[in-house]
């Protein structure tokens, strides 16, 4: 049972690696690797003997850093694999107290590299915008960046398009979950368009 929760562990950790990486987290990858390293080697320094513990650390902190919290299948594979690692701690003797240990250690430091490092962004790159919107028939021919999360589009017939990006940075809690940069209309001065462009660097 420990070779197995142990494989499934670092299976876990790696096919989160690799997810961020398709997904051009790149920065993210770096600071959750750095976050696992970091926990699972101060648990593993301070009892050697059990390195399940610095597993669970590990994941903790990783899947902190990587924020699972927004993505739900990924979120429900580390719940039931963090689970299994930590009934295996529990086999093994280590005990509940260490497994919550673990767990409360991994996830300070996932916190901490996030505080320190930043949390990365999900706004979406001007030229990410401009092929969602032609993706929806639009043929943009200028953006223009204005003020705040507002880019100014100007599409091949002569019309006028405002942007509004509803990202992370500046939409509260329930906005936040859409993961979205929606089209709205401006005092009528621009067109309005019935559609959502959606930000592809969204966890």
């Amino acid at each position: 049972m420990l070779a197995v929760a142990a494989a499934a562990g670092l299976a876990l950790a790696g096919g989160i690696v690799v997810d961020l990486a398709v997904r051009r987290r790149l920065r993210t990858v770096v600071e959750a690797a750095a976050g696992f390293a970091v926990a699972g080697t101060a648990m593993a320094l301070l009892d050697p003997s059990r390195p399940l513990e610095g597993l669970v650390a590990g994941l903790a902190s990783l899947t902190t850093v990587a924020q699972l919290g927004r993505r739900p299948r990924w979120r429900m594979v580390a719940t039931v694999v963090v689970a299994l690692v930590a009934v295996a701690m529990v086999f093994v003797g280590s005990g509940v107290l260490a497994v919550v240990v673990a767990l409360l250690a991994g996830r300070v430091v996932g916190l901490l590299v996030r505080v320190v490092c930043g949390a990365s962004t999900t706004r979406p790159r001007p030229v990410d915008v401009l092929a969602a919107l032609r993706r929806t028939d639009v043929d943009p021919a200028e953006l223009r960046i204005r003020e705040g999360s507002r880019m100014e589009v100007t599409d091949s017939a002569g019309r006028h398009l405002l942007v509004q990006i509803l990202d992370r940075d500046h939409a509260g809690a329930v906005l936040a979950l859409w993961r979205n940069a929606r089209l709205r209309e401006q005092a009528g001065a621009f067109r309005w368009c019935p559609f959502v462009v959606r930000s592809s660097t969204a966890a």
